[in-house]
């Protein structure tokens, strides 16, 4: 029998900060609170594109509460040991061969529950970029000098969050940002900047529309004009190229800056499909961790 050891909380862990997964480690105690100790699991697997091998090689049994899949591989064979509460959205879903009834919704949009009001400042626009897009090129800066406010995911999640409330409205390539925005409801746009040249674009896509779909939301990017993708095979060439790699980025700011004024560009999810969803979500959640085997 099974003592009561606190569950551990399952996620990617990057080489640096990345809000969308080190929230894990926060969120959960936040929003269960005792039930994370008193659980029958050993593992809880939540926040992130998580779903492959690397679960089975968790020792003992593995609670999954809101994670996705990556499309394009094979279908991952679950063991016993692996119980399903809720996967993220429809296409994990689907690609798992599971029924609807254990689509869920991503757990990031629980911060709703971590107490962070809105403290609007009147005109901001945010900009969150993937943390691909951070890393490996200067959109960061350029955003920020055409008078975007920008929100890093490489933050700590209470800075992160603290300066998401701040604003009217966000442009984000970062999923999560996105996902945290309608959480608190901010407004939201995607863009797309280079981390899907990076992720592949079926990916990414694949990501964003699992998270949303069953909310009822569109996922299209707001622009048309992307950063240019930087080729490996052209690397050596990058000091002789960084003109055409900046003049894709003024571009797209421009792009942005016409698109920020338009109301219609950003997107909030339906509030009582997403409240209804997040109980449902919680409740059936509950419910398994204070179930005794």
């Amino acid at each position: 029998m099974r003592l009561d050891v606190p569950m551990k909380i399952f996620y990617h862990q990057c080489a640096t900060p990345n809000v969308g997964d080190d929230i894990n480690a926060h969120l959960w105690p936040a929003i269960l609170g005792d039930a994370l100790a008193a659980s029958p699991y050993d593992w809880l697997v939540g926040i992130g594109t998580i779903l492959d091998e690397r679960i089975l090689r968790l020792d003992g049994e593995v609670l999954v509460a809101g994670a996705g899949v990556r499309p394009g591989k094979r279908r991952l064979e679950l063991p016993s040991r692996v119980t399903i509460c809720a996967v993220r959205g429809p296409l994990s879903a689907a690609n798992l061969g599971l029924s609807e009834d254990l689509v869920g919704c991503d757990p990031g949009f629980f911060v709703r529950n971590l107490g962070f009001q809105k403290t609007t400042v009147s005109g901001r626009t945010g900009f969150v970029p993937h943390i691909y897009s951070e890393q490996n090129t200067t959109i960061a800066a350029v955003v920020r000098n055409a008078g975007f406010h920008v929100i890093s995911p490489m933050s700590d999640h209470r800075v992160f969050l603290g300066e998401l409330v701040t604003c009217e409205r966000v442009f984000t390539e970062s999923l999560h940002g996105a996902i945290f925005a309608d959480a608190l409801r901010i407004p939201w746009a995607r863009v797309k900047v280079s981390s899907h040249y990076r992720e592949r674009e079926a990916v990414s896509d694949f990501k964003w529309e699992d998270a949303f779909r069953h909310l009822a939301c569109a996922t299209s990017a707001a622009n048309s004009r992307p950063r240019a993708r930087e080729r490996g095979d052209l690397r050596p060439l990058r000091p002789l190229l960084g003109w055409y790699y900046a003049l894709t980025e003024r571009r797209l700011i421009a792009e942005l800056s016409g698109l920020a004024a338009d109301p219609s560009v950003f997107r909030l999810s339906d509030e009582a499909l997403l409240a209804e969803r997040l109980r449902r979500f919680e409740a059936r959640l509950l419910a398994m961790l204070r179930q005794r085997r």
